[in-house]
């Protein structure tokens, strides 16, 4: 009602103008098409709502001679909309963007880093000492220690770099315009550092180790995918090496973990085909010639 007598230009800016001319252009296509989006529309109370905008040619009939127009406000469905996006690409406890939001955004830094030939690294981080804590003093304060140690990520990581959360303990960390090994090595440093020091929650002093598993994007993968997979080969390594370690992927590792997934394969079926046998060497008292116990060895 309030837009009687006024241009129908005038309640839209921008964008949302250029797309309603879209829609009238459209809708004058042919008789009785109908058109159809969703623009922003200003009141006259200058707030700015959502709009549904329909628009049937109805110029082809004598009694109306024109473009019947519908503008519904959807704003409430809009923010309801936007509300269940966020729940679904963010963690609930942390508020970090998720596996989801990662994957997407991982996906858009590869496509900007081969146009803009720039590189970058991907950092999967394994936080050990959350499920004990889980188990020993309860949920409750293993989401404490979680949110503890998202705090002190946030404020140590540069500007540059995207903290995403995964599992309950794992965590993944895009970390953008680094070129070089040296600098990939001082951030996964830096990361370590952090971890040196225990988290207090409530009265305990709780302390965490972590695991990182690190690619570089080109230098170790030419697509988003393999590098996520590299990464992790890199953390499994890591992860056997100790705790509060890091390793950068290296082709290396594939051919390593390869041998590794083959002597598994092949000790499983030398089980069931009984193809191993048991040596016992016995452990003697030269003076005595008395045997204390026996080594036993499998062949």
């Amino acid at each position: 009602q309030e837009r009687v007598g006024e241009k129908i230009f005038d309640a839209f800016q921008g964008e949302a103008q250029e797309k309603v001319k879209s829609l009238i252009e459209e809708v004058l296509l042919e008789p009785g098409k109908r058109s159809q989006g969703i623009v922003q529309y200003l009141t006259q109370d200058k707030e700015t709502i959502y709009a549904e905008i329909e628009m049937h040619n109805l110029l082809h009939e004598p009694a109306i001679d024109g473009i019947a127009v519908k503008i519904r406000d959807i704003s409430e469905r809009r923010k309801a909309e936007k509300e269940l996006e966020y729940l679904s690409t963010h963690d609930v406890l942390t508020g970090l963007p998720n596996r989801i939001y990662c994957e997407r955004n991982l996906k858009i830094l590869g496509e900007e880093a081969k146009r803009d030939d720039k590189k970058f690294a991907l950092i999967v981080a394994d936080i050990d000492g959350v499920k004990y804590v889980n188990y020993s003093l309860g949920y409750d304060l293993g989401d404490q220690l979680i949110l503890k140690i998202v705090e002190r990520l946030k404020e140590n990581l540069g500007d540059n770099t995207t903290l995403s959360r995964h599992m309950d303990d794992h965590f993944v960390i895009c970390a953008k315009d680094i070129n070089t090994l040296e600098e990939c090595e001082a951030e996964a440093e830096n990361i370590l550092r952090l971890f040196k020091n225990p988290f207090l929650v409530e009265n305990y002093e709780l302390d965490i180790s972590v695991n990182l598993g690190i690619a570089m994007f080109p230098k170790d993968a030419k697509d988003v995918l393999s590098l996520k997979n590299n990464a992790k080969t890199a953390l499994m390594r890591a992860k056997k090496e100790g705790k509060n370690t890091y390793r950068i992927y290296a082709s290396k590792m594939d051919i390593q973990s390869y041998k590794e997934f083959i002597l598994r394969s092949d000790l499983h079926k030398a089980i069931e085909n009984n193809q191993l046998s048991i040596h016992y060497k016995p452990i003697v008292n030269t003076r005595t010639n008395q045997i204390l116990a026996a080594e036993a060895k499998v062949i």
